[in-house]
């Protein structure tokens, strides 16, 4: 009886233990491999919960376009709710336009009317955009000089060149902003994605070949490790030959403030000799152009039209200084 239950426990035992045996072999042989690679999994998953901690979730494409305006537009910084804040006001001026047309108009004119004013709010932003760009492709006579400088001075290191050119009181406070936009980006990057946002958010603020240039040049620089002094150097050159522009653009100046401030007087004019010619009150006058439907229908497209000359206007006057 007891050989057999001897030759019983001696059957289960050996095998595990063999079993045992060879797992204690491995681990001695791969477990400090394992361990490792746990422990970099690991680090691994933490870093990752990191960067996504400091991206900014991922947007819409009208909030990410609405957003980029707002920023490059506004002299101060802007916020996801002052984002939405722009989408939300744009809607409800619509949706209030198409029920005040309604009345005055069919279902087609009032969704155009309305349409046209609730995009007025974008339109004057993309005007206000076209005009500090304008204002902005100037510094690019000292705003391109000094990012060659610094980058030289730094042994050929853009983002400390870039940081140092956000200070300096020589470049303009428009280019002041978008650097020191772009210093902060670029310190903070954590791939080519987030690199090329960066990029093509300080071209989009001045909209120009130059601007496109230099954001080549500061890729290759930080991306690829690449001296691009002499890229830099052919921007200065061929910004030197456009400098031809600058005279041009007084000219379309002048053009465009007899335009701008003889539309006021004109419309104050008009008032004053319908007053004096039909024999109004100003009160009537008023009552006639906003509470009569005809006034009103002949106001609204009057008003469509000052839109559309403001923008003629602006789409004509000082061009940018461009290469």
């Amino acid at each position: 009886m007891k050989p057999n239950i001897i030759g019983i426990l001696l059957q289960h035992i050996v095998p595990w233990g063999c079993v045992g045996l060879l797992a204690a072999g491995l681990w001695f042989i791969f477990g400090t491999s394992i361990v490792n690679m746990f422990k970099e999994v690991q680090r691994y998953r933490q870093l990752e919960k990191t960067v996504s901690a400091t991206k900014k979730k991922s947007q819409g494409i009208i909030f990410s376009h609405i957003y980029k305006v707002l920023t490059a537009t506004l002299s101060k910084g802007i916020s996801d709710l002052g984002t939405y804040s722009f989408m939300i006001g744009s809607v409800s001026l619509f949706i209030f336009s198409f029920l005040t047309a309604l009345k005055l108009f069919n279902f087609i004119i009032s969704l155009g009317i309305a349409i046209i004013i609730s995009a007025s709010p974008y339109v004057l932003l993309r005007l206000k955009l076209r005009s500090v760009q304008i204002e902005g492709s100037y510094d690019a006579n000292v705003l391109v000089p000094s990012i060659t400088n610094e980058y030289k001075q730094h042994y050929f290191n853009m983002i400390n060149a870039i940081e140092n050119c956000a200070v300096r009181e020589d470049i303009g406070s428009y280019s002041r902003k978008n650097l020191f936009r772009l210093s902060l980006a670029l310190k903070a990057y954590y791939s080519e994605e987030d690199l090329d946002k960066a990029i093509e958010r300080f071209v989009f603020a001045y909209n120009t070949e130059w601007a496109v240039l230099l954001g080549l040049n500061i890729k290759m620089a930080i991306h690829k490790g690449i001296a691009v002094s002499s890229g830099l150097e052919d921007i200065l050159k061929k910004l030197k030959d456009s400098s031809e522009q600058v005279e041009v653009s007084k000219r379309y100046n002048t053009d465009a403030f007899a335009i701008k401030f003889l539309l006021i007087p004109l419309y104050i004019g008009g008032i004053l000799f319908s007053i004096s010619t039909f024999g109004f009150t100003l009160k009537k006058y008023f009552e006639y152009q906003f509470l009569n439907p005809v006034g009103l229908r002949t106001g609204i497209i009057s008003f469509m039209g000052i839109i559309v000359s403001f923008i003629a206007l602006r789409m004509i006057t000082k061009p940018k200084y461009d290469i």
